[in-house]
């Protein structure tokens, strides 16, 4: 208990060091801080408006192109990739039109039948071939319907929003692999010490860390959008501490109620520990 009012006090005297520093570097910091801030804001809305527009991407992608997986004669499970022939009764986004996204499907699949000869015979790796031309024109397509649809540029945004899906699934892939890595060790630690018991312990952290890993890929851009969120308003809370006549007074008010109940604290126990 005395120890814990001589803390007091001493955290109440470290107020000090505010006054050595000049207040209007103070300031200026403070303006500074949120100038960044506003910066992080306008990054997270475009980050945003990317991951809305990845997600778009594969909406639109799977209006062409469908993913089937088979058992082959060994036994093991083989993805087929295939065309989707049924063409679409509504556009994938409120944003788009629906006509000229008909219309839109109709000439791509045209095309597609013709450059990759999927007219006369469909095959797997035909359509797989298929995938990177379809995905450009899908590309052109949102630059186009996308350009007066939101805040940022139509082009960038396509770019930028492939670029944070190439990202996302690559990171996700090393991090799968490293926590694979990681909680087998643990989990065979964990079983060598303590048991069978701790062995499914370890495949619980394994499936929570993969969980996490993947999170990226299914939703390119939210992660680092919130923590751009969290960044931003710890830049705010900063920069209106700092940017003011008396920059951090409110640590001073913080300060005075630490020196008063540690002052009292002190009296109390030197109180009934006299000397």
């Amino acid at each position: 208990m005395v120890w814990c009012g001589k803390l007091l006090v001493f955290l109440a005297g470290l107020t000090i060091l505010i006054d050595l520093v000049e207040p209007d570097r103070l300031r200026a910091r403070g303006v500074r801080l949120y100038r960044r801030c506003i910066a992080v804001v306008r990054q997270r809305r475009e980050l945003m408006e990317a991951s809305r527009m990845v997600q778009l991407r594969r909406d639109i992608m799977h209006s062409f192109v469908r993913y089937s997986s088979v058992d082959d004669s060994a036994g093991s499970s083989v993805v087929l990739c295939g065309l989707v022939h049924s063409p679409p009764s509504a556009a994938p986004a409120p944003e788009l039109d629906e006509g000229r996204f008909i219309a839109f499907w109709h000439a791509v699949m045209d095309d597609v039948g013709e450059r990759f000869g999927l007219r006369e015979k469909e095959t797997s790796r035909r359509v797989e071939a298929a995938v990177p031309y379809i995905q450009r024109r899908v590309d052109e397509f949102l630059r186009d319907a996308t350009a007066t649809a939101t805040a940022t540029d139509g082009s960038r945004l396509v770019e930028r929003a492939a670029a944070i899906e190439q990202r996302s699934t690559g990171f996700s892939a090393f991090f799968v692999a490293a926590a694979c890595v990681a909680a087998m060790g643990v989990a065979y630690l964990l079983q060598d010490w303590n048991g069978p018991a701790a062995g499914g312990i370890g495949l619980v952290l394994l499936t929570v860390l993969v969980t996490l890993a993947i999170m990226p890929s299914m939703a390119p851009g939210v992660i680092g959008a919130r923590m751009q969120r969290r960044a931003a308003l710890s830049l705010l809370c900063v920069s209106r501490l700092l940017n003011r006549s008396r920059p951090l007074h409110p640590f001073r008010w913080a300060a005075a109620g630490c020196f008063v109940v540690g002052s009292l604290i002190d009296l109390v126990t030197s109180w009934g520990n006299p000397a």
